[in-house]
């Protein structure tokens, strides 16, 4: 039976359009009987359907211990929250996440999709212990992101974001820490005299202690007790506009796909 909308509900293929549209510019919308279905070019398949509880979200992916008996992922929006945007954010923070935690290649292909939604070109390049994925400045070929996927694959990625502004700063790292009532505040070192951006960074992100660096006092690192998240500021940047770099040695693939989202954004 040929794939069409022809007998998809009006309402499913409203929302599975409006769907599309928020989850950007290469997703497309088909059918298969009355269940709507969101297509990928990298072969990502999400089939929609409405309930009366709901519009339900679903994927398979070959995660499942038994070959051939692939798992499902699912994922259901109330009826009466049911729109193209709720549903989107859905298959961001529930499905795809998830269908990344495959391989090492799924992983790569999920970091992909925020830089070739917001058009930014990204480079793959294997080595023998990881995947990178790299993007360049234009001018001098320096690298702005890195994604980091060790081979063989252990669920996370390390992530560096360079030459950013103190606000964009913030909105990434933001992604990457938990809820602010979740976040522990901390002291901070009281013999640094830190500037006016690195307190803006402070005041916004209270989870992060911020010392100077042992590189000397051009530096100064802003991170969490664990270290998982880290920020740089560079008072001598060559761009004084985009002085911080943010890093995550070993983020969840959710979580990294959350500040990539939040970097295009």
């Amino acid at each position: 039976m040929p794939y069409d909308t022809s007998l998809v509900p009006a309402r499913l293929l409203t929302l599975t359009t409006d769907t599309a549209a928020a989850l950007g510019p290469e997703w497309s919308v088909t059918g298969l009987l009355s269940t709507a279905i969101l297509v990928h070019p990298f072969g990502l398949r999400l089939q929609l359907r409405l309930h009366s509880d709901g519009l339900h979200i679903s994927a398979l992916t070959d995660m499942s211990s038994t070959p051939g008996n692939p798992a499902e992922i699912t994922a259901t929006v109330p009826i009466t929250e049911a729109t193209g945007q709720k549903a989107a954010e859905l298959i961001h923070t529930q499905v795809l996440p998830r269908l990344g935690q495959r391989d090492a290649r799924a992983a790569l292909r999920l970091m992909s999709l925020p830089l070739r939604s917001a058009r930014i070109p990204a480079v793959a390049r294997a080595q023998q212990d990881s995947v990178n994925l790299l993007t360049y400045t234009s001018d001098d070929g320096a690298v702005v992101i890195s994604v980091r996927i060790s081979v063989p694959y252990d669920g996370t990625v390390a992530l560096l974001l360079d030459q950013l502004s103190v606000s964009w700063a913030i909105r990434c790292a933001r992604a990457a820490l938990p809820e602010p009532s979740a976040a522990h505040v901390h002291a901070h070192a009281t013999a640094a005299s830190f500037g006016p951006e690195v307190h803006a960074v402070l005041d916004a992100l209270p989870a992060l202690r911020a010392t100077p660096s042992l590189a000397g006092p051009r530096y100064t690192i802003l991170r969490t007790p664990d270290e998982q998240v880290t920020l740089r500021h560079d008072a001598n940047a060559a761009d004084l506009a985009a002085p911080m770099t943010l890093f995550l040695p070993t983020a969840p693939i959710a979580t990294a796909y959350a500040v990539l989202r939040a970097y295009t954004a």
